[in-house]
């Protein structure tokens, strides 16, 4: 796809739904675009009551170009962005970051600056108060090696 083209696809896209869904106990965020591209964005699994908080934005997002992704935040955050929106403002911004990369045809991360590491370190913590040391899908620590 040309640059004149994939910049008249990213120009004249808009957005015509947002949806969310509860699925199991995690919120996912799906924002749809009348060009058939759509974007997701979850919620920690805490936030099973989001559903309405997510849905307060849905007629600030309508008809708005979802690869513009700095001023649709702003616009969505002028209705709320504390609590009890912050996690909604959240999984939005990162369904609407999701678009945009489909429609450039890059990875969202080259979007935000690209990639800065090849590999990382894992880290595990456990409190033996609260995780227990074995148990059923509980792997053991692995050593340093």
């Amino acid at each position: 796809m040309g640059w004149g083209r994939l910049h008249r696809r990213m120009t004249d896209m808009k957005i015509t739904d947002l949806r969310c869904a509860v699925i199991g106990r995690h919120p996912i965020v799906r924002i749809v675009t009348d060009e058939g591209l759509y974007g997701t964005g979850e919620v920690e699994y805490t936030k099973t009551y989001l559903k309405p908080r997510v849905l307060h934005f849905h007629e600030a997002l309508i008809g708005e170009d979802p690869t513009d992704v700095e001023r649709v935040m702003l616009k969505i955050r002028q209705r709320g962005s504390f609590k009890p929106y912050g996690a909604a403002v959240s999984a939005i911004e990162h369904a609407l970051w999701d678009i945009a990369g489909k429609a450039a045809n890059v990875p969202a991360y080259k979007l935000l600056g690209g990639k800065v590491r090849d590999q990382y370190a894992s880290i595990m913590a456990r409190s033996a108060r609260n995780v227990p040391a074995t148990g059923p899908g509980i792997m053991p620590p692995m050593s340093n090696g």
